[in-house]
């Protein structure tokens, strides 16, 4: 991480606290895979496009 802590969310350390980080991180890494598997599906139907038009 980059210094001066500007990624950091201030929560206090309970439980409660706990269990919403990791609700959020478990929505963060299904946005990414999803963001991945798009991602990979349009360069696959580039690369498709682009043999063709060769």
């Amino acid at each position: 991480m980059s210094g001066g802590g500007k990624d950091r969310i201030a929560l206090f350390p309970s439980r409660m606290a706990q269990t919403l980080m990791k609700t959020r991180l478990k929505g963060a890494q299904k946005g990414h895979s999803l963001l991945k598997k798009k991602a990979d599906a349009l360069n696959m139907r580039f690369s498709r496009h682009s043999e063709e038009n060769r």
